[in-house]
């Protein structure tokens, strides 16, 4: 009777056990999926409370670091400030120019910056008086980022995460309100720079003098300025 019944009994056996770790598999958690763009915290499909608090968190940090850096500004300033002096008494007046490398030369401003975690439906931070927007579908993940406006003889804007790619274009708003222009001045336009000042690109660019500003189309995330 058993050598009849154990090619049935085995098989059940069998099919029980596979079930029973299937089970034990389907009820496991799964670990959040996380998606790094270039050096970013981004959030996946499948992310839960933690991932969004870790964001969250990291975007508190950001905030208090750009705070601390407001606060210690003042003395980098005012010393900007007295450099600006010399620098605008050593040329003729409205030229604030850099013969090697064309930048723009204008009165330092205050520090000022922004950072939101902005996603796929794009979204626009304002720091100092530039703007960037990011249109709808330039993310594919919610992305902490961080656009900054330090204090500097150029007009100059800088952003993290460093080296960020869009999927779209990026329009990109520099002020040259605080700087002195003669009103036959010649067009400017942003230029992306490397660690050196040196310019390395010329996105394509309009400027838009009724508004003292230059509009600018970027694709990545680096350190930008206005030069003629």
């Amino acid at each position: 009777m058993s050598s009849i019944r154990a090619p049935r009994f085995i098989p059940l056996v069998l099919v029980v056990a596979l079930l029973a770790s299937a089970c034990t598999e389907a009820s496991a958690p799964t670990e959040p999926a996380v998606h790094e763009r270039s050096g970013s915290l981004a959030l996946g499909k499948g992310h839960g409370p933690e991932w969004a608090g870790d964001l969250e968190g990291r975007l508190n940090s950001e905030r208090a670091r750009i705070k601390l850096r407001r606060e210690g500004n003042r003395a980098a300033l005012d010393s900007l400030k007295k450099e600006y002096d010399v620098f605008r008494h050593s040329i003729p007046k409205g030229k604030g120019k850099d013969k090697a490398s064309d930048l723009l030369f204008c009165e330092p401003q205050p520090y000022d910056a922004e950072t939101k975690v902005i996603g796929p439906e794009g979204g626009e931070l304002a720091f100092g008086p530039h703007k960037i927007r990011i249109k709808p579908g330039a993310l594919t993940e919610p992305t902490l980022i961080t656009a900054e406006a330090p204090s500097a003889l150029l007009v100059s804007a800088e952003f993290s995460p460093h080296g960020l790619v869009f999927d779209n274009a990026v329009q990109l708003e520099l002020s040259y309100k605080h700087c002195s222009l003669p009103s036959n001045f010649g067009k400017l336009r942003a230029v992306f720079l490397d660690d050196q000042d040196n310019i390395v690109e010329y996105p394509a660019a309009f400027d838009y003098k009724k508004g003292d500003k230059v509009v600018s189309w970027i694709y990545h995330f680096s350190k930008y300025a206005v030069a003629y």
